[in-house]
């Protein structure tokens, strides 16, 4: 019997293997251009990468290739998967426009739909969605899971804000979800050891490649969960998300910002404020609210769930009103970005990051 036939052995496995990777990718990628600077809306103080993402789909990658994912993803969604993890490479790597990247977005969001809609209809499966029966006509489902497809991805993005927390919530939701470490525990290996490198400190960040890539993950996961019982439960599962991304439309509309331009309109940044900046701290909290509505797929409609909904909810219409407070004029500079702008263009050497990081 091999070692993969022990869960813990398998996490064990693929905790090495994201170490691994991580810190290849880190020293390889990093110095390449790769790295993330510290500027008016991000918290770090030195440059640090943007590779955990391609650490963490490197090992998915291996684990299908040598047939130990035990993900039953058919063809077009892996496909669809690594086709915005690459494009998160991409922005990571050059950067990319707004809306170039919401169009890829939306053309993986089609083929991902158009599968899901076409095997469901070969299916016959009957729709259910808060208890009523929905059509299970492509042309009534295929437009709603084009929105979901597109909409969480981009909603998973959006949430990358913290250290660790986009890592934690997606384990969340693959918990709630029905892919829990006993089901795939060489893949929550991969995932546990990204989340220690990013939590409480970070030693490179999941980058878009990481975010996309999850949040694609998640959305297939979720989807697949919940059309086997009732479609709301994907709601109750990705609450958060649905709730920061509204709080960050509505907040840019009405200080009649694009939507594609960053700002600290997020419930991260609300948390982070209210913990003066503690992310250790913001974190957890983060996380155990994002938690609370999921108890809807455990519980059924309990106090917990309804609760951690409504607290969501409020925390988001606050960040909209202290949004529209906020100066329209350019924010202060932070020191780290100043001193970044006073020195030469080009690649940050990783020695440099580095040797500061074993010295704090």
């Amino acid at each position: 019997m091999s070692l993969l036939s022990y869960p813990w052995s398998s996490s064990l496995i693929g905790g090495a293997m994201g170490v691994t990777l991580s810190f290849l990718a880190a020293r390889a990628l990093g110095p390449l251009g790769w790295m993330d600077l510290p500027d008016e809306r991000r918290q770090h103080q030195r440059p640090t990468p943007r590779t955990a993402g391609l650490a963490l789909f490197a090992g998915f990658f291996l684990l299908r290739v040598f047939g130990i994912s035990t993900f039953q993803l058919d063809p077009v969604q892996w496909v669809g998967l690594f086709t915005m993890v690459g494009l998160g490479a991409w922005d990571d790597r050059f950067g990319l426009p707004a809306k170039p990247k919401a169009l890829v977005g939306f053309l993986v969001a089609c083929l991902l739909a158009w599968d899901q809609a076409h095997r469901l209809d070969a299916l016959g499966h009957p729709i259910f969605f808060a208890g009523l029966q929905v059509p299970n006509q492509p042309f009534v489902t295929l437009p709603l899971l084009v929105g979901w497809y597109w909409g969480v991805p981009q909603a998973f993005n959006l949430a990358d804000g913290l250290d660790g927390f986009a890592l934690g919530l997606a384990g969340l939701i693959f918990v709630a979800s029905g892919h829990g470490p006993l089901a795939h525990p060489v893949l929550w290996g991969l995932l546990v050891s990204a989340f220690l490198l990013n939590f409480p400190r970070a030693f490179h960040f999941l980058g878009d490649a990481g975010s996309l890539g999850l949040g694609t993950l998640a959305a297939i996961l979720v989807m697949g969960s919940a059309v086997r019982t009732d479609s709301a439960l994907a709601l109750w599962t990705c609450a958060y998300l649905v709730v920061d991304c509204s709080t960050v439309v509505i907040s840019r509309l009405v200080r009649h910002r694009p939507l594609g331009t960053g700002d600290r309109s997020h419930l991260h940044h609300l948390l982070l404020d209210g913990f003066r900046g503690r992310a250790w701290m913001a974190t957890p909290a983060l996380l155990l609210l994002s938690m609370l509505p999921q108890m809807h797929v455990w519980a059924g409609r309990t106090f917990l769930d309804e609760g951690g909904l409504l607290l969501l909810m409020g925390l988001g219409g606050f960040a909209v009103v202290r949004s529209a407070k906020a100066p329209k004029g350019p924010r202060v500079m932070t020191a780290a970005l100043a001193e970044l702008q006073r020195q030469p263009s080009g690649p940050v050497p990783i020695q440099t990051w580095e040797s500061e990081r074993t010295s704090a």
